[in-house]
């Protein structure tokens, strides 16, 4: 049994085409087009603690991004069944040729991380952010042409747009409004939910809109049924107000019965920030983030783009509540594996339950030297920092250039996971009853790259190598270099060899009169090989 983290590694080769970008015509479809890689990611195994068999971290795809600074302000990130969803809420009118009050949502396969037409949502004038304006101590409120929307889904895919605004008949009452977003884009505003919360302070400034949203911390329920738990943090634009350093972490619980009528319950838990450093050092506090654990109700994760602490600023620091409705208080700040200063600027840490792990998926750093990379690692004990594997994946094996430009207040790092009970690859489905853990995650440096990677045991079905029958369970064909062989004793009857790309496009099919094919005929890739009730993976270098 093995109980410490290890890893070994195997390089991977495809060959995908490059992905034009339709929705924002021919001028702007470079700025928008993601580029997949032609070398992907080493494939590593890890070992959890107490598992039996390895666990491997499977590179399905990666895609560089080349985008400019407009693209990258508050990015938010969503899975439903094959797509991925990159969520923008500030773009610029002069790279994509949109107003920039434009919801734009870029969208990915996730299959293969082909980039598709993306989502270019009109902004209804009721959900456009409030512009304060003070002329001779006079007060007006105009909409400003912008949206402060994020993307979220809960665990049956379906999709949301959440957005915090400021009201201006009761700056002191900003609003948070809940509405769900259709598989082919279209705000379903018949089915919103507005709730109104109690901020204790002018949320309004000077400058402008006050009112900041950059993530949903995480969804429970189905919101197509209007039954739903969203949990979240309202932030704003500066902070202390009136010398308090907090955040009101705020849970909505929308219920709706048979007739339509919903209700709505709200709680808040403080986000203590003023005691994590008792000599004032804080200083301004900007865009804090929070994560639960996942599987957890009491430990936390903050991150931020700027906390003026002694210790540096935007290390992730660890909270514990004491119930819903108590204080949310800091516990401690610790170096984390493979980033053993600071996220700095970078914002975005996540986990996952893993059958019955914790993964922890944070960036390992992000600069102009190092590019940009991130950490997969186990977390057995979530009360501290101390109990993560000092070993651990790192993701891409190569890094995502650091982008050519950022808006560092802004900037965040994406992290998104889900549970596969299929695998439109190899054919794979979960068995009733079966609880083996394969989870994707897919990540996302604004700017640089995104993601997907498969998480399984070494021993899985869906293990992606290049010598792997997926049934039976003996290995009719397997791989000798570029030769795929068939067990010669097989070869009767009328049964086809065939073979397909990852897309399921038929390639090759044809009765062997051969035990063994030369696969040099084809391009470098990923492909399936099925002869009979027998399939295999192979990668072709």
């Amino acid at each position: 049994m093995r109980t410490s983290l290890q890893t070994k590694t195997k390089r991977i080769t495809i060959l995908m085409g490059a992905t034009l970008l339709v929705g924002l015509g021919l001028a702007n479809a470079q700025a928008t087009q993601g580029i997949p890689r032609t070398k992907l990611s080493l494939e590593t195994e890890i070992s959890l603690q107490n598992d039996e068999f390895y666990t491997t971290i499977l590179p399905l795809w990666e895609t560089d991004l080349d985008n400019l600074d407009g693209y990258q302000n508050n990015n938010s990130i969503a899975v439903s069944d094959e797509t991925v969803y990159v969520c923008v809420n500030n773009i610029d009118p002069i790279e994509t040729g949109e107003n920039p009050g434009t919801i734009f949502i870029r969208r990915f396969n996730t299959l293969n991380g082909q980039e598709l037409q993306p989502w270019l949502i009109e902004c209804p004038e009721e959900y456009k952010p409030l512009k304060k304006n003070i002329v001779s101590d006079q007060t007006t409120y105009t909409a400003k042409d912008a949206n402060n929307f994020v993307i979220t889904n809960d665990d049956a895919g379906n999709l949301m747009l959440v957005t915090l605004l400021a009201k201006s008949t009761s700056p002191t009452s900003p609003q948070l409004h809940f509405i769900p977003l259709s598989n082919d884009g279209e705000l379903l505003t018949d089915n919103k939910t507005e709730v109104t919360i109690q901020t204790g302070f002018n949320c309004f400034d000077s400058k402008g809109d006050a009112c900041l949203l950059t993530k949903v911390d995480r969804v429970e329920g189905d919101i197509a049924s209007g039954n739903y738990k969203i949990s979240l943090l309202p932030g704003w634009t500066h902070m202390p107000y009136n010398g308090i350093y907090y955040y009101d972490y705020t849970e909505i619980t929308v219920s709706t019965n048979e007739n339509g009528e919903k209700t709505v319950d709200k709680y808040l838990s403080r986000l203590n920030l003023e005691e994590n450093h008792p000599n004032d050092a804080w200083g301004k506090v900007l865009r804090p983030e929070i994560h639960f654990v996942s599987g957890q109700a009491q430990y936390a994760v903050v991150t931020t783009t700027k906390a003026a602490d002694l210790k540096g600023y935007g290390a992730p620091m660890l909270y514990r509540r004491n119930g819903i409705g108590n204080d949310i208080k800091f516990l401690n700040r610790e170096p984390l594996p493979g980033n053993t200063s600071e996220q700095k600027v970078c914002r975005g840490f996540y986990t996952l339950n893993h059958g019955n792990h914790i993964l922890a998926v944070y960036p390992k750093h992000f600069d102009e030297t190092n590019g940009a990379q991130f950490v997969i690692t186990e977390w057995p004990d979530a009360s501290t920092f101390s109990s993560m594997d000092n070993t651990y994946a790192t993701m891409p094996s190569d890094p995502f250039a650091f982008p050519r430009k950022i808006a560092p207040s802004y900037y965040r790092q994406l992290i998104a996971s889900r549970k596969v009970n299929h695998d439109n690859i190899s054919g794979w489905n979960r068995p009733e009853g079966d609880e083996t853990p394969v989870s994707d995650i897919f990540i996302c440096t604004p700017g640089s790259g995104i993601a997907a990677y498969r998480v399984t045991p070494s021993d899985h079905t869906t293990a992606l190598s290049e010598n792997m029958a997926i049934s039976p369970a003996t290995q009719p064909m397997w791989l000798d270099g570029n030769v795929l062989h068939i067990d010669d004793t097989l070869i009767c009857g009328n049964n086809h060899l065939t073979i397909t790309d990852m897309g399921g496009r038929i390639i090759y099919s044809s009765i062997p009169s051969s035990a063994q094919l030369s696969l040099d005929r084809f391009p470098n890739g990923i492909y399936i090989a099925s002869f009979g009730d027998a399939h295999l993976k192979v990668a072709v270098k």
